[in-house]
């Protein structure tokens, strides 16, 4: 089995993603709350028709 040295533990791959969105998730929840914002998250996938993805690369290298 591999072992990943993660801040000084000892942990799989499986617990080493879990402790970093562990983390993570511990640092977004309190900085929104420190500078009362509201976690927003946006779909990935959308219908071409809905307009939502027009324009998102802004070096113009892919048409609308």
């Amino acid at each position: 089995m591999k072992w990943i040295n993660f801040i000084g533990l000892l942990l799989t791959p499986k617990e080493a993603q879990l402790a970093i969105f562990a983390i993570k998730d511990y640092i977004e929840e309190n900085l929104c709350k420190e500078l009362n914002l509201i976690r927003v998250t946006c779909p990935l996938i959308v219908d071409a028709e809905s307009g939502i993805n027009d324009y998102l690369d802004r070096d113009g290298s892919r048409p609308p």
